[in-house]
């Protein structure tokens, strides 16, 4: 498990952060996305109301709604 520096600097080498919620326990945003986007990391995330109100398209996170559409656009980046 990485902490601190550690983890913030994997973040910023990463070229992308994926960021997924559990429906199970009806999340709707998940704390991770704030700490990639804390930490100034690319920020790809399950669509969600939670994650786009709190993250702008296009911006400070893109947004995925099927495995299919977060492959495409890992191969895209």
């Amino acid at each position: 498990m990485l902490k601190d520096a550690e983890y913030r600097e994997n973040i910023w080498k990463s070229k992308i952060n994926l960021s997924f919620i559990t429906r199970e326990n009806e999340e709707d945003v998940a704390h991770k996305a704030f700490e990639i986007a804390a930490c100034g990391g690319f920020l790809l995330a399950l669509r969600s109301p939670g994650h786009e109100a709190c993250f702008q398209e296009g911006k400070e996170a893109e947004y995925f709604s099927s495995l299919e559409e977060c492959a495409a656009k890992i191969r895209y980046i």
